[in-house]
């Protein structure tokens, strides 16, 4: 990561882990800052630039090993310093940049400095594998120590998770919660209501595969439905990660003779993937119990509802709050492949049912949980926070 920004006052986005057409960081926050001014993004790509309407792409090589990771970060800190002048705020969506972003404050307190909290990282820090089970303690510790730290000095901070909102607030009073959830104008790869026309009993999982998101009780669950269900299908559209988790998948559903059942398609483009989960009847996200699934609403519950797709989801109280207030999907116990056999059971054997839950679904998308509402309150507070840097 080298070279300048010109002398144009831009509004930079930084992420080190996230792909640059990650849907979040892109699609919608980046597209919608666009409006302010000229984004350049900084994020994992396989190309050095790109161009993107009002976004400029800046691709940093992915990381492999650690010490790949720590030379990324200090180089994208002496870009940003050496380019200080022609910045008008940071926005950072990582923890490894928090030291980064103070660094920079200590002697550029001109600049707008934002950090994104997509999870409740101090709590992911015990799911992470890579990380020693020994050390996880003490990492979790550094953490918080430099969350309270830099940001009572930042310009303001975006979260996801509500539990983080008091403390957050306690260190920072410009913190405001902005939800991903899907964008209303993307209507291409999204039914109508009235398009809806299914009868395949196709099941889809959409987005990274992860053992902690439930993929091997979900296997067990379509051997258990199978014995009611002869035409059941589950497609896997999405990474797995670790990478050679994709192997331990494809062995389960061999030992389990699921090859006729199930397929597993990989990473795919974000519209395309929709595409081809548009034509399933169920939705599912039944992630584990884990502190930091309790805590998060990920987004692939959205994007289920905006395709009219009932959801079957862990039956956690933050997906209640949305399943069951809306009365677009069950819940079951994700740790338990009967309970959520059940549940998918249930849906394929009244399609009247599942065409009640997915267009209340999809409703609740059209009226509340869209990325049109939530732009407005990231641009009203890049406004507040950041009025005199984006003059």
């Amino acid at each position: 990561v080298s070279g300048t920004l010109g002398n144009s006052k831009w509004i930079v986005v930084a992420s080190s882990v996230h792909r640059w057409d990650d849907t979040r960081i892109l699609y919608r926050q980046a597209a919608s800052l666009s409006a302010l001014g000229k984004v350049v993004l900084f994020a994992p790509a396989p190309f050095r630039r790109k161009k993107m309407g009002n976004i400029t792409i800046i691709g940093i090589p992915p990381w492999h090993h650690k010490h790949q990771r720590i030379r990324l970060i200090a180089s994208l800190y002496f870009t940003f310093r050496n380019n200080i002048k022609h910045v008008k705020s940071i926005h950072v969506h990582d923890p490894e940049l928090l030291p980064l972003i103070y660094l920079l404050h200590r002697k550029n307190k001109h600049i707008g400095l934002i950090y994104d909290m997509h999870e409740n990282y101090k709590e992911l820090i015990y799911s992470k594998s890579w990380i020693p089970l020994f050390l996880r303690s003490a990492i979790k510790k550094i953490y918080v120590w430099v969350e309270e730290k830099v940001i009572p000095e930042l310009s303001g901070v975006i979260y996801s998770p509500k539990e983080l909102k008091n403390k957050l607030l306690s260190l920072n009073s410009r913190a405001v919660r902005i939800e991903n959830y899907p964008i209303l104008k993307r209507e291409s790869a999204f039914p109508n209501l009235e398009e809806i026309k299914r009868g395949n009993n196709k099941v889809v999982y959409l987005g990274q595969m992860r053992r902690i998101r439930g993929i091997m009780e979900l296997i067990e669950a379509i051997k258990v439905v199978s014995k009611t269900i002869e035409n059941i299908r589950l497609e896997f559209i999405g990474r797995a990660v670790p990478l050679n988790f994709e192997w331990e998948i494809k062995t389960k559903i061999q030992q389990l003779n699921l090859e006729s059942y199930i397929s597993v398609r990989g990473h795919l483009p974000y519209d395309e993937a929709l595409r081809l989960a548009r034509d399933a009847n169920i939705g599912i996200v039944t992630f584990l119990p884990t502190p930091n699934n309790i805590s998060c609403l990920p987004n692939k519950l959205f994007e289920y509802m905006q395709l009219c797709l009932p959801v079957i989801g862990s039956n956690f109280p933050h997906y209640a709050e949305i399943i069951e207030k809306n009365n677009c999907g069950l819940l079951v116990d994700p740790s338990d492949p009967n309970s959520i056999a059940l549940g998918i059971i249930k849906l394929l054997s009244d399609p009247d049912l599942i065409k009640k839950m997915g267009n209340n679904g999809r409703r609740a998308i059209d009226n509340e949980y869209n990325w049109e509402n939530e732009s407005n309150k990231l641009l009203n507070f890049y406004y507040e926070t950041l009025s005199v840097n984006l003059l």
